[in-house]
């Protein structure tokens, strides 16, 4: 919770058009809270359904969200109506997206929105760079499904959306430091934290490391929607509606 909960930028600008003081918000798969920390006080009601219960029990004592560690249909919350339900790096994990996403449509109300993110299976450092270090990193036992935007548009069509009510946004968490790091060394960082933050160099001479960094800001803004425009960001997140 400590490092994860300071890194919600890529998901906040997509989704905090839709809050309010009103918005009742589900999160299933919460983790130890991280993101629902970063809303709740903008909303009136925030939930969790998470499997690890030391997770749950982190956020019940820690951050007040009532939390379940039961599956969705089988949870406290099952039967209730939500103006928003969110699923980061979920999707991925589960047997069956579809029913996953099937389930998670009775949760919304009938003008409800869910986001889902889901790792890009054209993420830049396989597509863009093809760092071969990367591939072991990237591909994990734990992950049954790889989407790209058309595999997930489709599951979520099979799940009863339509398409008009699917909108595919491109989002990507780590910056050009990373990268640099893994195309130079073919490894990762020592932690998450550089890849993560918004860039700063510090060095002796301020004035120097100063106008690097504004550099490296601006490289960083410009590289990062080159890979938006490639659709060739690390996290995909699909907004999807629930129309009246």
């Amino acid at each position: 919770f400590d490092i994860y909960s300071k890194y919600q930028t890529g998901r906040l600008p997509i989704i905090s058009p839709y809050l309010s003081k009103e918005s009742k918000v589900l999160e299933i798969g919460a983790s130890s809270g991280q993101f629902l920390a970063n809303i709740q006080e903008r909303v009136a009601v925030v939930n969790a359904i998470e499997l690890d219960k030391s997770c749950c029990d982190f956020m019940q004592t820690e951050l007040g969200i009532d939390s379940d560690s039961e599956f969705m249909n089988e949870s406290k919350f099952a039967g209730q109506k939500y103006d928003i339900v969110c699923s980061f790096q979920v999707v991925e994990h589960v047997e069956s997206p579809v029913s996953f996403l099937r389930d998670l449509k009775s949760f919304l109300k009938e003008d409800g929105v869910a986001f889902i993110e889901v790792p890009n299976l054209r993420d830049p450092l396989l597509s863009v760079w093809d760092v071969e270090s990367y591939k072991a990193f990237y591909y994990r036992s734990v992950h049954l499904h790889y989407f790209t935007e058309n595999s997930l548009k489709k599951v979520a069509m099979d799940a009863g959306f339509l398409s008009d009510q699917i909108d595919i946004n491109f989002t990507q968490d780590y910056n050009i430091l990373n990268h640099l790091n893994w195309i130079t060394n073919d490894s990762p960082q020592a932690t998450c934290d550089v890849g993560l933050s918004a860039i700063k160099m510090q060095g002796a001479n301020g004035q120097i490391s100063g106008w690097l960094t504004e550099r490296l800001k601006e490289l960083n803004t410009e590289y990062i929607a080159k890979l938006i425009d490639a659709k060739a960001t690390s996290n995909i997140m699909m907004v999807l509606t629930k129309a009246p």
